[in-house]
């Protein structure tokens, strides 16, 4: 018992390196493009991209929308073995969105899962309507989790090496009118909880906005 301990503690260790390693290269390589796109030759520093998504949002069936992304997820890491699951209460429910925006964001979500799994990833997609109408998205993960210190700037651009992503991320939830959050996985891993606004919401925004 021992000494699977320790192996698993390596184990872990040696994913939070490789975490950290892969985390910094990506961070190095969008500063280089960002400040290659703006035109200057400025050192970085600790400058990051900031996303300004605009959401062409139509009607249409959510829970179909993440059944099939769900189905047609395909793993960036061919060395683990991937289970996506999707479950839902509801045959079929109805929200404004934009496919190509949402399905950006949780091809973020589904690859940084795999990513940071310990070995084989499982990943559980599920959506279900809110007593107040609103629209609540789950996706939960097996892996090495997000830990306390860190979530509270998790959504920032590259803060402390642990925003890969999840910037752009908040930034499409939020031009839905939504919200993300960020949970711990009882069994292991981490649950991002996105909550979308009923449709009839986005509608009055939408119209306040004009």
């Amino acid at each position: 018992m021992k000494r699977l301990g320790r192996q698993m503690e390596t184990e872990t260790t040696r994913r939070e390196l490789e975490k950290k390693q892969w985390m910094n290269e990506v961070r190095m390589k969008l500063k280089k493009e960002f400040f290659e796109k703006n035109g200057t030759t400025d050192h970085p520093g600790e400058a990051a991209p900031e996303y300004h998504v605009v959401a062409r949002r139509h009607l249409g069936d959510i829970v179909a929308f993440l059944r099939q992304m769900c189905e047609d997820y395909t793993s960036p890491d061919k060395q683990k073995s991937v289970k996506v699951t999707f479950l839902s209460p509801l045959a079929a429910l109805e929200a404004e969105y934009d496919a190509a925006l949402l399905s950006d964001a949780f091809m973020i979500l589904f690859n940084n899962s795999v990513l940071f799994a310990h070995s084989d990833s499982f990943i559980s997609v599920g959506v279900a309507r809110l007593q107040d109408g609103h629209v609540q998205i789950q996706v939960a993960d097996n892996g090495i989790g997000i830990k306390d210190e860190f979530k509270e700037h998790a959504f920032d651009p590259m803060v402390n090496d642990e925003g890969i992503g999840l910037d752009r991320v908040k930034a499409i939830v939020e031009a839905h009118e939504g919200t993300i959050a960020i949970q711990d996985n009882p069994g292991g891993g981490t649950i991002f909880v996105i909550t979308l606004p009923p449709a009839e919401e986005i509608e009055e925004a939408v119209l306040l906005d004009d």
